[in-house]
């Protein structure tokens, strides 16, 4: 019986290894050359602070996020890391107004439960949106990816 577990422990502990190892494997390492990418978003003319930025490649292979801080500027972050990889892109960019905190629950009320907030106003127009329909583009070279954008309604 103990020859038993000792073989079943062996096998145990060579399948965590080797699940492990594949794991281990599969991290950024094998993703794509990824290229910095960042800039600045306005609107009118005024840094747009708290703007999502969204990088979508226009071959579907790629995409990247990030948001704007008190400045405008943006970094792009993809699945893989900091970064895009070379590649054309369509460009999306959209900020809603703060709806404020959520207020705290109070006892169950059934009747509010079912009234359904207003969605949230955006606060730049509804075109930036879309970033197939946008009109923003961006093409990631493997040097320099700096790319500003004034919104305009």
């Amino acid at each position: 019986m103990s020859r038993f577990i000792s073989a079943l422990r062996s096998i145990t502990v060579t399948g965590f290894l080797v699940v492990s190892i594949v794991l281990l494997g599969c991290g950024k390492k094998g993703g794509p050359k990824l290229y910095p990418v960042e800039g600045k978003i306005t609107y009118k003319g005024n840094p747009l602070a708290g703007a999502n930025v969204l990088f979508v490649a226009t071959d579907g292979k790629a995409s990247g996020a990030g948001r704007t801080d008190a400045t405008g500027s943006y970094r792009i972050q993809s699945q893989w890391g900091a970064g895009l990889p070379v590649g054309e892109y369509f460009v999306a960019v959209t900020k809603f107004e703060d709806t404020g905190p959520i207020e705290e629950e109070g006892p169950y009320n059934p009747e509010a439960a079912n009234v359904e907030a207003p969605p949230p106003k955006p606060l730049v127009p509804k075109k930036y949106a879309v970033p197939e329909k946008s009109g923003l583009k961006a093409s990631v070279r493997p040097d320099t990816n700096r790319f500003d954008f004034d919104l305009t309604d």
